[in-house]
């Protein structure tokens, strides 16, 4: 049985062949073949062999070699141009078409079934990247996940996240659904015969039917666009929330990597490009079906407008590789910074213990200062302190790390079981401990930073403990990096090397990377014995 994903290896690529048991069906070719021109040869009428097409059925003709260049000639009323894009091969040409070839090379369901198996293996791969990116995107915004739980979705009531995290599962499968009943439908036009009319050797016969009306492609198009404009909706969601610094889980504003969030703008402009993609997307998700027009003097007056709605949705296809290379982009982009920002926060953290042991622990004299059992609580305030709210400048008193530093001395001071003399000892130490903290962030922050951009790091990412490390990994192979203002570098360049990759097919083998070893079944549900 030949498939989408076979279809579309041939049409693409040029090592690749199908075997397929060619022998026999090239011998039933040729009995029907030796068949029309037997009855031809006898005068016997066949519907386009010696007859006219369509409304001009009733015109005779025992010519029939000469009738099929006529159909081909009288057919070519478009504008083809002359690029070598939109000529039959050589190996075409120059064989003569026997009668009935030339209305088999017309029929307008095969062309648009060969389209549309292209389209639905290219939409049953991005509804897979959907899914991947959808438990990556809940990854990088440390969802809740429990809305994965498989009694979730037997009961269907999901709590806490925003809708575009905790329901991307319910949003997805309808359409995950769709897609597939179009690949199927595609799937049994591209194994079936589409001719008109059939030629039954065996009862000697010509069966006149309709088999080349066209309408499970055309329908199966414009659901499967319906569900292509669903999906990249809610990508367009998910990458909204991202990029947003009220609801990405403590994520910079734009995602922005640099060290002046000022200067440095992220992804905003690749959100405006989402939502300029996800327009076109939803305006391309309106039905072709429903436009049919009667034509050929009213013979034709229902069409499957089956190749239109192939095209629309092979539109709808490149849109959608257009917002996955964008999201996948940005998503990269969020495992990183989280990844920068451990590494710096360590750094951090390393400075805040080095001054105040070398600044509380000890008085002028000697002494073991009161204030050297403030280290931890110190430690704890980096902990709790998101670094992008001083990355660009972490020694500023306006900024919540040094003001936050200072305040936890100061309510150690203020201790009610602390006496004066006490109180006094840290409050001197303060200023002591604050100015040896700005020395020595000066100089290692930057260190870090320049180190992370090199790929050194003291913590190594935690994506590479992840099932979606292959997507990472592949868009990190392609040469992109961390995005920052401060380079040249633009969030379109990076985008264009993952949509090129997506084009040239290398998403699949890192999504089935992903999934390897899950068989697609839910967990059976244990209960919990006590």
């Amino acid at each position: 049985m030949l498939t989408v994903a076979q279809v579309a290896a041939v049409a693409r690529r040029k090592d690749v062949t199908v075997v397929l048991d060619s022998q026999a069906a090239k011998d039933r070719v040729d009995e029907s073949s030796n068949w029309v021109l037997h009855h031809m040869t006898k005068g016997t009428d066949t519907y386009g062999v010696t007859t006219g097409f369509g409304a001009t059925s009733h015109c005779r003709t025992n010519e029939g070699v000469q009738l099929h260049k006529e159909l081909i000639r009288f057919l070519n009323a478009g504008v083809i141009g002359k690029d070598e894009s939109n000529i039959l091969p050589i190996s075409t040409t120059r064989a003569a078409m026997l009668p009935k070839e030339g209305l088999a090379l017309v029929n307008g369901t095969a062309v648009g079934a060969a389209l549309a198996s292209t389209v639905c293996y290219d939409a049953n791969v991005l509804a897979l990247f959907a899914e991947v990116a959808s438990a990556l995107f809940c990854e990088v915004m440390q969802g809740k996940p429990k809305f994965t739980d498989h009694l979730t979705h037997k009961l269907k009531k999901p709590k806490q996240d925003r809708y575009a995290l905790r329901t991307s599962p319910h949003c997805l499968g309808p359409q995950i659904e769709v897609i597939r009943a179009a690949t199927h439908a595609i799937e049994r036009e591209i194994n079936s015969v589409n001719d008109n009319p059939l030629i039954d050797v065996s009862r000697d016969k010509a069966v006149h039917g309709g088999n080349f009306q066209g309408t499970p492609i055309g329908v199966s198009m414009d659901n499967m666009r319906m569900a292509i404009a669903a999906i990249g909706k809610l990508m367009f969601a998910q990458m909204s929330e991202l990029v947003n610094d009220f609801y990405n889980s403590g994520l910079p504003s734009n995602l922005t990597g640099g060290p002046n969030p000022s200067l440095d703008y992220g992804f905003k402009g690749a959100e405006i490009a989402m939502a300029s993609y996800t327009s076109e997307l939803l305006y391309l998700a309106g039905p072709v079906t429903t436009h049919v027009q009667s034509a050929e003097q009213h013979n034709q007056d229902v069409n499957s407008l089956g190749l239109i709605s192939a095209r629309k949705t092979e539109e709808a296809i490149e849109i959608l590789k257009l917002m996955s290379s964008t999201f996948l982009v940005a998503l990269c982009q969020a495992v990183d910074l989280p990844h920068l920002e451990e590494n710096m926060q360590a750094s951090v953290k390393h400075a805040v213990s080095q001054a105040a042991k070398k600044t509380l622990f000890t008085d002028e004299q000697g002494s073991l200062s009161p204030s050297r059992f403030c280290e931890r609580d110190l430690l704890k305030v980096v902990d709790d302190t998101p670094l992008f709210t001083y990355i660009d400048d972490a020694t500023s008193p306006s900024y919540p790390l040094m003001q936050k530093l200072q305040q936890c001395l100061v309510s150690h001071a203020l201790d009610k079981s602390n006496n004066e003399e006490v109180r006094s000892i840290i409050f001197q130490g303060i200023s002591v401990f604050e100015e040896e903290v700005k020395n020595l962030l000066e100089s290692t922050v930057p260190k870090i930073r320049e180190e992370f951009d090199k790929g050194v790091t003291s913590i190594p990412n935690r994506i590479t403990d992840c099932r979606s490390y292959p997507l990472y990994n592949l868009v990190r192979s392609l040469g992109t990096k961390l995005l920052v203002g401060t380079e040249t570098r633009s969030p379109g360049e990076d985008i264009e090397l993952v949509y090129q990759a997506i084009s040239d097919g290398k998403l699949a083998s890192p999504l089935l990377e992903c999934l390897e070893g899950w068989n697609g079944a839910p967990k059976s549900i244990e209960p919990c014995l006590v």
